[in-house]
């Protein structure tokens, strides 16, 4: 190995000492800022400059929403049941329209998941409080000219609680995925039902066609739909289910009022790049100049976004090559990550296979694999094109810590963040000898 034990009680020592110093870091919040002030403060033992970049951003946007969704499916819940209303006295054949609006209420939920949490967009941000933090960008010139650039970052904020996966491990994604599956059968058969309505129901507005052979077709699909539709308005409690379901997912998946102390997730990571940038001060690379990056906001991809908008023209022109450093700090396997679906992020192959090329020089297993829940900052630069990838550790040691009240100091294996480390050196050098 090029790094010795010192590098271990280096690492271990930073992410103990943030975490007894500021405790959980929400997005935007003081602890975050202090935290990654002080980290600014330690990469100036190591690199030629650090720069503080801040930026506003409106961080309860990216999650926050997600707590209307279980509005949207009782309001359109109650407009799907529109029949119901002659119990109160109401001719339900004026009332029929009613249940497209509860489809557009939910079609307008899943769009607002998408736009915000996939897409990364942000829709709806403004509707929720403005607020500001920074990235802390540290740079080291090599010996001569620089003609490569490699970025190595990792962010300093923790997150959210995921209360489910902390009771139920991976059945919470079987709730998740039941609750999206509840919310989206009830857009169909609320589409389904207006349709039926709208072609043949109540006051049915097509007449007979001269067409004998015709009607005949209206008539048996008419008969049919009705068929299937008074197979489904009975079935209230099919609904009622689904309903559980999405409330579980909206109000108990991800709790905003507690956060996970983020030991692992992802002072790990930071600790790594520090350690890296210790060595690197040291031992300089020949023609590549590395930056290391703490973002801040990972929670809600806002901090990677807004470095990314700041020096996208830079890093395209340099083709930069830029590795994510998450969750190295448990026993779980190193995997350099492909593609991030959540995000709707394809990683380069150029960055990745470098990572598995630098693990095999130093006979530490790396292995290549698409996320399977979840996202880093890579996915903002390789959704612009950059070159970029994450390195992180995905396994069920990952899964017990992650966004979990488990996340702490006392489950970090420094050894495990000083193999990341021997990794991403191994990639710097593999980069730095690219003709």
């Amino acid at each position: 190995m090029r790094t010795d034990e010192s590098y271990e009680k280096l690492m271990f020592d930073y992410v103990k000492n943030i975490c007894e110093e500021f405790g959980p870091r929400e997005h935007c919040s003081p602890a975050e800022i202090e935290a990654l002030k002080k980290t600014g403060k330690i990469l100036e033992k190591y690199c030629d400059s650090v720069e503080a970049e801040e930026y506003d951003c409106h961080p309860r946007g990216f999650l926050g929403y997600i707590r209307w969704f279980i509005w949207f499916y009782i309001a359109a819940l109650l407009l799907y049941w529109t029949d119901w209303t002659w119990w109160l006295g109401f001719n339900p054949a004026f009332l029929w329209p009613l249940s497209i609006v509860g489809a557009a209420m939910i079609a307008f939920a899943f769009i607002v998941l998408f736009l915000q949490l996939m897409y990364l967009a942000e829709f709806v941000d403004p509707v929720f409080p403005k607020k500001r933090s920074l990235n802390i960008v540290g740079k080291l010139k090599p010996k001569g000219k620089a003609e490569r650039l490699v970025i190595l970052g990792a962010h300093v904020d923790s997150a959210y609680e995921f209360t489910l996966s902390s009771k139920l491990g991976r059945g919470s994604y079987a709730v998740m995925i039941a609750g999206i599956v509840a919310a989206a059968s009830l857009m169909a058969a609320s589409i389904m039902k207006f349709m039926g309505i709208l072609l043949m129901g109540y006051p049915a507005p097509l007449w007979p066609t001269p067409i004998p052979s015709i009607n005949a077709v209206i008539y048996q699909s008419s008969s049919l739909l009705r068929a299937a539709l008074g197979m489904l308005d009975p079935q209230i409690f099919l609904w009622l289910v689904g309903a559980v379901f999405v409330f579980l997912v909206s109000y108990f998946f991800v709790n905003t009022r507690k956060l996970a102390l983020g030991a692992n997730d992802d002072l790990a990571g930071v600790a790594a790049i520090i350690g890296a940038a210790k060595y690197l001060s040291q031992n300089r690379p020949e023609r590549t100049e590395v930056w290391i990056v703490a973002f801040g906001n990972e929670e809600s991809m806002r901090g990677s976004k807004r470095f990314v908008e700041k020096h996208y023209k830079e890093l395209a022109e340099r083709r930069a090559y830029t590795v994510n450093v998450e969750m190295v700090g448990c026993s779980s396997p190193l995997v350099a990550s492909t593609a991030e679906p959540m995000f709707l992020a394809k990683h380069s192959p150029e960055v990745y296979e470098l990572l598995v090329e630098a693990g095999k020089a130093k006979g530490i297993p790396v292995k290549t694999g698409a996320m399977p829940f979840g996202g880093t900052d890579s996915a903002n630069f390789s959704r612009k094109g950059l070159l970029a990838s994450a390195l992180l550790r995905i396994g069920k040691e990952t899964e017990a810590l992650w966004h979990t009240p488990k996340d702490t100091p006392e489950n970090v294996d420094a050894g495990k963040i000083r193999e990341a480390l021997e990794v991403l050196l191994e990639f710097v050098n593999l980069v730095d000898k690219k003709k």
